[in-house]
Order: structure tokens, then C-alpha cells, then sequence
């Protein structure tokens, strides 16, 4: 029973997920739309569009039918499809580099990929961090403002590699290597409320 009870938790969460990417496109259409209505409608879209096949465009169909009633154009429902496919290609990515750099053997599990290793499961999903940088940075600048955004995250990025390993040995070897795990969470938390308090 508790495989089953596991089971269908993530799937409520999953679908929960899925609701949350429509109600960012709302957001950014300056749409309100009742929560109910939009999980409901989500759950439908995703329940029948994956199973009939072809999820972007039986999808589409399906939430200008809902959203139509709700007074949505279709270039705004247009608009409401691609957000959603863009927000889970991101976040696909930066979770799919968050579970490698907790299980980096993952992929063995499932296919020889011993070439990955020369390049290192860490590296690889390290990755996802700047391509969803990159993507906030042209979701919520222009011009000028964004190129020098987006010198600043490569920046950053370039000078990581260098200086993490010698901050890191320091704090290992004089607070102990609890410390290092300590300092990162610190940081995340901090680009959290960052996130949280800054993003649109």
C-alpha cells in the first residue's frame, strides 16, 4: 500500500506542477483566472493531450476551448501554450541538473554512457544553471540592460570553477567539510528569496 500511496501523491503533485505552469503564462498574459479553473483545466489538457498523442497542439485545442470562456484570444491562448512548453523545457532542465549532481550515476542505470564520464555527470549538470540564467535575463531585459546582465552571469560563471575549489579547501580544511555543504545552502537560500523578491 505504500508504493501505491507514493504513487499516486506524485501524481497529484505532478499534475499540481503541471497547473502552476499555466497560471505563470496567466501571470505573465496580466490574465486572472480562478485557481480551480485552471488546475481543472490543466488536468484535462495534460490527462487527454498525452494520451492522444501530439501534446502541443491536442493541448492547444483543448485550452482554447477552456480558456475561450474566460475571455482569452487565441493569440493570447498561443501565447498561454508556448510559455508552458518553454517553463517545462526549463525546468526539466534544472531539475534534470539537480538529480545528477545528486545521483551522477543515474544514467548508468539505463544505457552505457561511459563517454559521459571523461566529461563528468557534475560538469554536465552544472550546465543547467546558465541556460536558466540565460533565460530570465531575456525574459525580463532588453538592450543594453540585458547584455550587461548577462556579462555579469558569464562572468560569474567563468570565475566559479576557479575560485570554488579554493574557497572550498580553505573551509574544509580550517571549519571542517560540513561547512562547505552549510555555505552553499546559505547561498541557495539567498538566491531563493532573491528569486523570490526580484523575479516578475
Amino acid at each position: 500500500w505504500t508504493h501505491w500511496l507514493l504513487a499516486a501523491l506524485s501524481s497529484i503533485i505532478a499534475y499540481a506542477a503541471l497547473a502552476g505552469y499555466d497560471h505563470i503564462a496567466l501571470t505573465h498574459l496580466q490574465k486572472r483566472v480562478s485557481w480551480l479553473f485552471v488546475t481543472l483545466c490543466s488536468f484535462t489538457t495534460y490527462a487527454l493531450s498525452h494520451n492522444i498523442g501530439g501534446s502541443v497542439f491536442s493541448g492547444a485545442v483543448i485550452r482554447y476551448r477552456a480558456y475561450a470562456t474566460r475571455g482569452l484570444s487565441g493569440q493570447e491562448v498561443g501565447v498561454l501554450v508556448a510559455v508552458c512548453w518553454i517553463t517545462f523545457v526549463l525546468s526539466s532542465i534544472l531539475l534534470g541538473g539537480i538529480v545528477l549532481i545528486l545521483i551522477p550515476d543515474l544514467f548508468e542505470r539505463f544505457a552505457d554512457v561511459s563517454a559521459f564520464k571523461e566529461v563528468g555527470y557534475g560538469g554536465l549538470s552544472a550546465g543547467a544553471g546558465i541556460v536558466v540564467g540565460q533565460a530570465i535575463i531575456r525574459d525580463c531585459y532588453d538592450g543594453a540592460v540585458a547584455r550587461r546582465a548577462m556579462s555579469y552571469l558569464i562572468l560569474v560563471f567563468n570565475l566559479s570553477p576557479a575560485l570554488a575549489p579554493i574557497l572550498g579547501g580553505y573551509l574544509a580544511a580550517h571549519q571542517g567539510w560540513r561547512s562547505v555543504f552549510l555555505l552553499l545552502t546559505a547561498l541557495a537560500g539567498a538566491a531563493w528569496l532573491l528569486c523570490a523578491r526580484r523575479l516578475p
